[in-house]
């Protein structure tokens, strides 16, 4: 099978009340009867404002899955360094792909958050809260698009994860998706930190597989109170 390149799909924007919500979330705001009109009007403008400078691009790239170790999982052009992921794997019945992805909401809202910031801290924050809430909408949308169409060919796909995820060590990670992916020819850079320009830019990658019990290795850890534990529907 080697590697190939897939058409990702095209980002279908939440509605209006939808982003205020997801930035309402995102930003760890409660509203109180004594600011919240003030606050939902702020809201309505930053979400208005959002979605005039989006620019959001995507990559999707399938490669077979070449070694599985103890610690490490190997495709035809990515190396991913992660136990956990690895003993995820395991529980799989025929693991058959993995499927990294690139994503960016563009440059010009970064520039508006820096922008804002000079004129409300307030209003920068929701700016930025919204930009989060729109990535993992995005990444949330490849997700979906892959397990459809997976689906018809009777596989199975985990959940998504980036570089820094468990012990996915994203000072190795993120260069190395780099490598796999090239998401520079999507207008994405990165930074020696492993930080992501645009910002507001996500990197990941699923594993296909015949069947998959489990879609993360939350399912199967007894860790109830981590804070990073992720709840698979």
């Amino acid at each position: 099978m080697g590697n190939k390149e897939l058409c990702p799909p095209d980002f279908i924007p939440p509605t209006r009340d939808a982003l205020i919500a997801g930035i309402w979330k995102a930003s760890g705001t409660a509203p109180t009867s004594r600011n919240s009109r003030t606050i939902t009007d702020m809201l309505a403008r930053v979400a208005d404002a959002a979605m005039s400078v989006l620019d959001p691009r995507s990559l999707l790239k399938q490669t077979e899955i070449t070694g599985i170790e103890e610690s490490v999982l190997t495709g035809r052009e990515v190396s991913i360094a992660s136990r956990e992921l690895c003993r995820l794997m395991a529980s799989m019945d025929r693991p058959d792909s993995i499927f990294g992805f690139a994503l960016t909401l563009g440059g010009e809202l970064d520039a508006l958050i820096v922008q804002t910031q000079r004129k409300s801290l307030a209003g920068a924050l929701f700016l930025d809260a919204a930009g989060s809430f729109l990535a993992e909408q995005y990444a949330a949308q490849v997700e979906d698009h892959l397990r459809v169409a997976l689906a018809l060919q009777g596989l199975e796909l985990s959940a998504r994860f980036s570089p820094g995820y468990s012990d996915w060590d994203i000072a190795c990670g993120q260069p190395e998706l780099f490598r796999f992916l090239l998401p520079q020819t999507i207008g994405i850079s990165l930074w020696p930190s492993g930080m992501m320009s645009p910002f507001k830019s996500i990197t990941g990658i699923c594993i296909a597989a015949a069947h998959v019990p489990h879609r993360t290795p939350c399912e199967s850890c007894h860790k109830q109170d981590c804070r990073y534990r992720r709840v698979v529907i």
